[in-house]
């Protein structure tokens, strides 16, 4: 008798399927927000190499004046651009590939994803 009853206990706890592999894109069965991070690394910028991971949710800006990066973005690799002015503790929604060292001044940056 207690092994129907936990065959029909587990059988009501376990779900019929597990929930999809998470791809980056899509939530699946998270409760999480696509929006929010859930990893970050510090960021060296480097003029001939894209970041380790691609692309970025967000860049965070951690020095303490407001400072200068150059980037490039994800579906447009050839082109830099450049932010100015980019103030203390700014959260930037970027998708990014690359953080050019040749004009960028912010030396503490942070890449989520």
């Amino acid at each position: 008798m207690h092994s129907i009853l936990l065959a029909l206990w587990l059988l009501y706890v376990t779900p019929a399927s597990a929930a999809p592999v998470d791809d980056g894109q899509t939530a699946g069965a998270r409760t999480w927000t696509l929006s929010q991070a859930r990893s970050g690394v510090a960021v060296t910028p480097n003029d001939g190499t894209d970041l380790a991971i691609k692309p970025t949710r967000y860049l965070y800006n951690g020095n303490a004046t407001a400072c200068t990066i150059v980037l490039r973005m994800i579906d447009d690799g050839a082109n830099s651009i450049t932010l100015v002015s980019v103030q203390p503790g700014a959260l930037l929604p970027l998708q990014v590939a690359r953080v050019l060292s040749t004009s960028t001044t912010c030396t503490t940056i942070l890449a989520f994803y």
